[in-house]
């Protein structure tokens, strides 16, 4: 989220992402050379195949791009994908796993609440959105509080995780971002669709939805009536217009000047994509060549209209063609496919990887709607699913008599008689 935040130093831009890996890293490595033994993380496929979109990326870079470009594909992937199975191993231990947590949340709600704070200071309540990534916080609190109100307060402490659900609600409709309103929402639904017996719940997702709406129902009904009515107005009806315009072919983003401005440039920019992929089926335009093919098509056109595009799976498909689409598709399958094989497992996780499962299930779900409407580049388009699938989701899998396979328990590991095949 803010990992990938930049800053100056020495005249160059420095990822925040940079200097946790390093330090995480130098950690990591002399943890090992201290104990004198490697050791290994489960994951396997997931590594194996965002490393051969990795080797896509780099080589697509290099001949289509530069061979500059492919060098920090490499640099930035591979720091990638060793920085979060750094953390999978560190965090194995259960008392390792529950201070991070603490901190994910202590950090996300502390980011969200100082984001809030200085809008409201100078008189504004809406439209948090001008502290890059931080403006997503809000959003991300509301999934963390929810899913884990469930699991970690009593009947008696209810009104705690309710307030703090009500908060992140509030803030996150009227921090205007509403790519966060539709991510939150389907998040939720969908890890609260299945019970702790690992079958789906439809009663489960309509009372969700219910809560939901009555959550929300008064927040808008307040805002409605106060100065704020127009803001909140104005964001449903451009979220309805920008989806009934997307699936018009005869719209013209260019003649359109009542539309937004933001709804304009989205479409004008998607229009751009699909061209570029027409022309370019099989390896696209190349990585990140897309932002100066937009700038070049653009001139004369208002400097909003040169933007990169805002939708991971469209920019992916432009940019790496059906080679690259399919590499990424290949890596979400393997993510979804853990995913079922732990809601399957339910039954035999105790409660912390019941917790972790539906954990890893919301934000992988999140991930999935988040990068249909956001902006980004190489680095972070797997930024949600890498932590949802080796950070939360459990990792030790059991293969029983049948064929089948099912996730263990570390406290019920050989009390089932097909652990024996394990």
């Amino acid at each position: 989220m803010f990992l990938d935040t930049q800053f100056q130093a020495a005249g160059a831009k420095i990822r925040v992402f940079d200097v946790v890996f390093a330090v995480v890293t130098s950690v990591y490595a002399l943890s090992i050379l201290l104990s004198r033994r490697v050791r290994r993380v489960p994951g396997g496929s997931f590594i194996l195949a965002f490393s051969a979109l990795t080797l896509y990326w780099v080589l697509n870079a290099f001949f289509l791009t530069s061979p500059a470009d492919a060098l920090k594909e490499l640099l930035q992937a591979v720091s990638f994908i060793a920085f979060f199975w750094i953390l999978k191993d560190l965090l194995a231990e259960e008392e390792n796993f529950q201070i991070f947590l603490v901190s994910l949340f202590v950090g996300i709600w502390g980011l969200s609440i100082g984001n809030a704070a200085v809008f409201i200071a100078s008189g504004n309540f809406s439209g948090f959105k001008t502290l890059g990534a931080i403006k997503l916080t809000h959003s991300y609190s509301l999934v963390l509080t929810a899913v884990a109100a469930s699991y970690w307060f009593g009947r008696k402490n209810w009104y705690l995780p309710l307030l703090l659900i009500v908060v992140a609600a509030a803030l996150t409709i009227m921090s205007g971002e509403r790519k966060a309103w539709l991510a939150a929402a389907a998040s939720l639904v969908v890890a609260s669709a299945f019970t702790e017996t690992g079958r789906l719940a439809t009663s489960r997702i309509l009372q969700r939805g219910l809560l939901i709406f009555a959550i929300i129902l008064p927040l808008v009904l307040v805002a409605q009536a106060s100065s704020e009515r127009s803001y909140l107005t104005k964001q449903v009806n451009s979220t309805l217009s920008a989806f009934d315009k997307y699936f018009n072919p005869a719209y013209n983003p260019i003649a359109d000047a009542r539309e937004s401005i933001s709804n304009r440039v989205r479409l004008y920019v998607s229009d751009q994509a699909w061209s570029v992929f027409e022309e370019n089926p099989v390896f696209g335009l190349g990585v990140n060549r897309f932002v100066a093919y937009i700038d070049q098509r653009s001139a004369g056109l208002p400097k909003a209209f040169s933007q990169g595009i805002h939708n991971e799976y469209l920019r992916t498909t432009a940019e790496t063609g059906m080679v690259g689409l399919a590499l990424y598709l290949a890596v979400l399958f393997i993510a979804m496919k853990r995913a079922v094989l732990c809601v399957r497992s339910m039954p035999f996780l105790n409660r912390s990887l019941q917790f972790r499962t539906r954990m890893g299930i919301s934000l992988l779900v999140f991930g999935l709607v988040m990068n249909a409407f956001k902006a980004s580049t190489g680095l972070s388009v797997l930024i949600i699913f890498l932590p949802a699938v080796l950070l939360f989701f459990p990792s030790l899998s059991i293969r029983l008599p049948n064929g089948g396979r099912r996730l263990a328990s570390a406290d019920r590991i050989g009390r089932d008689p097909a652990d024996a095949t394990v």
